[in-house]
């Protein structure tokens, strides 16, 4: 217990003359022995290189996990590489994550590169979390001036509105040569996609329209997208046709989800 005390205070008083730090120090078997305020960054807040104390411990040469693809549930963590100097080599790392509460959990992660990717799942939204990375060397010798990070999830995505056609009814000419409908939401603050398809009623597709079926993928931002549906224009007197649009396959449709094109014969 005096040796692992005396190491831990020597590993301090060179992180204190060399970088001000704040840093988790670790014991031979790897158990987290010091955990400072709930804190894993460097106090001066710079991230650039830095050598550990020790020799026979892994280290960092560059104190920078960069997030990415960042989503309310899930983070993307990405960093070098740690280095090892004489034979040993960086086994893997200790992923860990501090919550609110200093509750403090880790995973595994294998060293398969010269860039180490990690995505951290189940997290909550719009909420910070720290993480801290920990290297550990097949002599289950561990690092102790780790790269650190605070993230935050995003919000929830807010509702992405209904959608619903413009018109439930309208008149088209059989000459025009298309028959043409909007698809409209409510809300814009989020992305959503819709199917739709063309329903035969009293015409009939190949012979009075080209039957058609697509999806619309409304971006953030998007209020308003277009259908165009190509008529069949013969020289056959005909009365009044009918077909139908309709839309599907979407938690977001409202009640104007369907409507009707009358055909007009203008030979």
């Amino acid at each position: 217990m005096r040796n692992f005390i005396q190491n831990l205070i020597g590993i301090l008083l060179v992180g204190f003359l060399s970088f001000p730090l704040t840093i988790s120090a670790y014991a031979a078997d790897g158990h987290s022995a010091v955990y400072l305020n709930c804190e894993h960054t460097r106090s001066d807040g710079n991230d650039t290189a830095a050598t550990v104390a020790s020799p026979h411990l892994p280290w960092f040469p560059n104190l920078v996990i960069t997030p990415s693809e960042i989503t309310s549930t899930s983070i993307k963590l990405t960093w070098d590489a740690a280095q090892t100097e004489g034979d040993s080599r960086v086994a893997l790392y200790e992923v860990h994550k501090v919550e609110t509460n200093c509750s403090d959990t880790s995973v595994p992660v294998p060293n398969d590169d010269d860039v180490i990717t990690y995505v951290a799942n189940n997290l909550s939204p719009n909420t910070s979390y720290k993480f801290y990375i920990v290297a550990m060397d097949y002599d289950s010798n561990y690092s102790v001036i780790n790269p650190s990070i605070t993230v935050k999830t995003n919000q929830l995505p807010g509702p992405s509105g209904k959608l619903n056609f413009d018109s439930k009814l309208q008149f088209v000419n059989e000459h025009s040569g298309t028959a043409t409908v909007s698809v409209i939401r409510s809300s814009s603050d989020n992305v959503a996609t819709v199917k739709y398809t063309t329903i035969n009623r009293s015409a009939i597709a190949g012979e009075d329209f080209i039957a058609k079926q697509g999806v619309l993928t409304f971006a953030k931002g998007d209020t308003r997208k277009t259908i165009q549906v190509q008529l069949i224009n013969d020289a056959r007197k005909e009365r009044l046709e009918t077909f139908s649009l309709k839309l599907f396959n979407s938690d977001a449709i409202g009640t104007d989800n369907e409507t009707t094109f009358i055909i007009r014969d203008d030979d």
